[in-house]
């Protein structure tokens, strides 16, 4: 009888500290979603993008934003938080729409794709110091989208 009281207490004190929250991770303060408005040189105009971020901004959900434009495309990746994505196809159809809804001149194209998240954090702080010229940034957004739509 004692082993077996020994073992329920066991058993109920790996379910309660398997199930306390994750304090070791970098949160956002209060649920505020993390982007940075891009300061681009004359070559290439970000304020699409920067447009385009405050929008997604107010989006619940959603924990940080990356978004670069050509003259035509705009190319944009969020991450969402963990609980949220059950509803990851919805939100980004729903973001998709949006963006072609409020930048009907640009060809938008959304992913959540953590890959496509890193790369376009990389490009964006590219575009930021002014290290792309406009054909280098038409030539790594271009493979932004063709990576976006491989299906591997």
């Amino acid at each position: 009888m004692k082993a077996f009281r020994l073992m329920l207490a066991l058993g109920i004190i790996c379910i309660l500290i398997s199930c306390s929250a994750d304090n070791n991770k970098p949160n956002t303060q209060s649920g505020e979603t993390e982007f940075k408005k891009i300061t681009a040189s004359d070559t290439s105009s970000q304020s699409i993008s920067n447009q385009a971020k405050e929008k997604l901004k107010k989006r619940e959900g959603i924990t940080s934003i990356y978004a670069v434009n050509t003259d035509k495309k705009l190319v944009i990746a969020f991450e969402i938080k963990h609980h949220k994505r059950f509803q990851l196809a919805s939100t980004r159809k729903d973001v998709h729409k949006q963006m072609e809804k409020a930048f009907p001149d640009y060809e938008a194209e959304v992913s959540t794709d953590k890959r496509i998240v890193l790369d376009l954090k990389e490009l964006e702080k590219k575009v930021d110091k002014g290290k792309l010229s406009k054909k280098q940034l038409k030539k790594e957004m271009k493979q932004l989208v063709q990576l976006m739509k491989d299906k591997t």
